[in-house]
């Protein structure tokens, strides 16, 4: 009755009653433990507080005794007046080490014995310092002889009887420690037993509590805790047997269990096919190219797809179905936002979405990316939005207009750029302002692109445009045009004193070395300047005097500025005029060689002539070479005009007798073009001119500046047999 009493009871019942068992065997067990350990204690007690600082304070004075012996016998042998005082002194702290391990000895006596040994040591000592103080009245009288024998025959005799006292004092002690020490061994021996057989009897009745225990509540337990555990996984096969004898709190869960088998299979079926049309849009959506968020009409995320969570970098805990918008704002605009501006901000967002319009807009992200929103409205509340990052493309778009406005070189405004900024300052002319133009030409840019090569010339560009955007002002616009050609538009300065200014400092800076890879180069400025309203209300027709002020000023000897003057159109059409004959004059055989005779003083007689070019113009009759001649390197046209005359003085020089040579000029073009070597082969080839006769004249500045080009070309002229000379 009691056994079927106990199996119905309750698992708070069974386990009150396990635990108040074994918290019995635990008070037993620790009573028993607790009674042992007090016996043991009294033991040791007895060794640490009575016996063992007992033997030490014997040890303390027998050591005194043999000390103040010690320095007796010195003090008997020595007459030093210093050492005496030192052995005195001494002397005196060993007896009072001797009455300080007395006294607390005296305080640990307790029995007769101990208490006869201590007086027979007082009585000796005392004995031994009657002694010891005759002895130091011989020696007062001058008996240290007779004093040294009575010290060793018996002071020290009282001494030994003394210290013998003290060793029979000292095995008593000894005696009693052993005692104490055997009866703290036996406690021990007699608590282990108890505590052992104690700690046996209660592991028995433990082991028996927890059988108990265990058949009736744990593995009824561990059997429905697998059975949860293998359904929370999706294991349906897993069975609970109901065992119809519990009446308890395991028999209902037993009953739970099975039911809720058959409702999670139910629930799993259902969820199955749910997870399959959810995989599928998933798949769809992560695919996007775009983000794709969608969000419900509480504002909680419905799905969001891999795109939207690189863009915003989101935590996995913000991406799952049914966490607030507000907390996915708060995630990404706190990395740029904070304190009420964050607030405000979020807020915003979520009244944009309440009103539920379709909408635009663009996101500035803290790591500089810029996202294109797009949000469209749900029927049944809600929003679907897409996000786009379209950083990249609005870098490219950006630097595409950079590019289309600036030198690709220098970085400087290209043409279109500084017309637009020219037209810009233009309407400052109604308000009576004036405006500046000035139209730089970097002067022997060519030679340097000819001698050092495209690099360094491309080196020197780069310097050049940073010391010209470092010495205008932030209102003033400089740009590059192509080549060496630059120009500067400045507005909002007095007239003229502020462009000649500028001019000046143009000059200045660009007139300083430039260090190209270890190369000093030195070069220079032509500057042409314009004004506005004086010298037209047009952009393009200032841009245009500007340019022909700049010819001038090259015109005049490089390295200055010169103003537009109204003569100056006039002579530019003449130039541009003259540009066009020359051109045409080549094809129509307008030039012609005359050749100047070159006679040896000493014999008199002609050995040469130099040929020399000119023009007959059909209109304005003969032109000077010094007019045409650096318009034709100018424009590009030297080399072919350069072949023609050697052509035509080598067919010249063979109707002349064969030792009289003929002369050409060389341009420094000529010397740096490979042509040049097959342009002297077919001439002398098609006229049968034998190369001796042939006499090749270049200026002191090709060798100067002559690069290896120039030198390899003239050292293979020189090779085929033709004279080359300085002219």
């Amino acid at each position: 009755m009691t056994m079927t009493m106990l199996r119905n009871a309750g698992i708070r019942t069974k386990l009150s009653l396990a635990l108040g068992m074994a918290l019995a065997l635990v008070l037993v067990v620790g009573l028993f433990g607790v009674l042992e350990l007090h016996q043991v204690n009294g033991a040791t007690k007895e060794i640490r507080t009575v016996w063992s600082p007992k033997i030490e304070a014997l040890d303390d004075l027998k050591r005194a005794v043999n000390e103040h012996r010690i320095l007796a016998g010195n003090r008997l042998q020595t007459t030093s007046f210093r050492q005496i005082a030192a052995l005195s002194k001494r002397m005196d702290q060993a007896r009072q080490k001797m009455d300080q391990a007395e006294l607390a000895l005296r305080q640990m006596v307790h029995t007769a014995a101990e208490q006869e040994l201590l007086t027979e040591f007082g009585r000796q000592i005392d004995q031994y310092e009657a002694v010891f103080s005759s002895l130091l009245r011989q020696l007062e009288i001058g008996e240290t002889a007779e004093a040294q024998v009575e010290f060793a025959s018996r002071a020290l005799v009282v001494a030994d009887a003394a210290e013998e006292q003290l060793d029979k004092f000292i095995e008593l002690a000894k005696q009693k420690l052993v005692h104490a020490a055997s009866n703290a061994d036996e406690a021990y021996r007699l608590a282990l037993f108890m505590t052992i057989g104690t700690m046996l009897i209660g592991v028995m009745l433990s082991s028996v509590v927890i059988v108990w225990t265990s058949r009736h509540v744990t593995r009824p337990l561990v059997q429905i805790s697998e059975a949860m555990r293998r359904l929370t996984v999706g294991d349906h096969s897993v069975f609970v047997t109901v065992n119809h004898e519990h009446k308890d709190e395991i028999g209902v869960l037993m009953d739970a269990i099975t039911g809720y088998r058959e409702s999670l299979i139910r629930s799993n079926l259902l969820a199955t096919e749910i997870e399959a049309e959810r995989a599928r849009l998933q798949a769809a959506v992560n695919n996007m190219t775009i983000g794709l968020c969608m969000i419900d009409r509480d504002q909680c995320l419905i799905i969001c797809n891999n795109r939207f969570v690189e863009i915003y970098q989101l935590s996995a805990t913000l991406t799952q179905i049914g966490t607030p918008l507000r907390d996915i704002l708060r995630e990404t605009m706190s990395r740029s936002l904070s304190g009420p501006a964050l607030e405000q901000a979020i807020e915003g967002v979520l009244q944009a979405v309440k009103a539920g319009l379709p909408n635009r807009s663009f996101a500035e992200l803290e790591d500089g990316r810029t996202i294109s929103i797009i949000s469209q409205p749900m029927p049944d509340g809600g929003e679907v939005s897409t996000h786009e990052d379209i950083t990249e493309r609005l870098r490219t778009e950006a630097k595409i207009r950079h590019m289309a406005r600036h030198d690709a070189l220098t970085d400087l405004p290209n043409r279109v750029l500084f017309k637009e900024r020219l037209e810009e300052a233009f309407k400052r002319l109604s308000r009576g302002e004036t405006v500046a133009v000035l139209c730089l030409d970097l002067d022997r840019f060519k030679s340097v692109n000819d001698t050092l090569g495209h690099p360094a010339g491309d080196a020197l560009l780069k310097i050049a445009a940073t010391r010209l955007r470092d010495i205008i002002r932030e209102a003033d616009t400089v740009a590059r045009f192509g080549g060496d050609e630059f120009a500067v538009v400045q507005v909002g300065d007095a007239q003229p004193h502020g462009v000649i200014a500028l001019a000046q400092r143009i000059l200045d800076a660009l007139s300083k070395p430039f260090d190209l890879n270890g190369h000093q180069v030195v070069i220079g400025v032509s500057v042409g300047i314009a004004l506005a309203p004086a010298d037209g209300d047009d952009p393009e027709q200032v841009l245009k005097n500007g340019d022909m002020a700049l010819y001038r000023a090259k015109s005049d000897g490089r390295g200055i500025y010169r103003f537009f003057e109204p003569q100056m159109d006039a002579l530019m059409q003449m130039r541009r005029q003259l540009e066009l004959d020359l051109r045409r004059a080549l094809i129509q055989q307008e030039f012609e060689l005359v050749y100047q005779p070159i006679i040896d003083l000493q014999t008199n007689t002609i050995i040469s002539f130099e040929a020399l070019l000119r023009w007959r113009h059909p209109e304005r009759g003969t032109v000077s070479p010094a007019e045409f001649i650096p318009l034709a390197e100018e424009i590009g046209i030297i080399v072919p005009l350069g072949e023609w005359v050697l052509r035509q003085a080598c067919q010249d020089a063979t109707r002349w007798p064969d030792d009289i040579t003929v002369a050409v000029n060389l341009s420094p073009a000529q010397c740096k073009n490979k042509k040049v070597l097959e342009a002297v082969i077919n001439a002398l080839a098609n006229s049968g001119l034998p190369p001796r006769r042939l006499e090749l004249e270049i200026t002191e500045s090709v060798l100067l500046v002559g690069s290896e080009l120039t030198l390899s070309v003239l050292h293979e002229l020189r090779a085929l047999g033709a004279r080359i000379a300085m002219d």
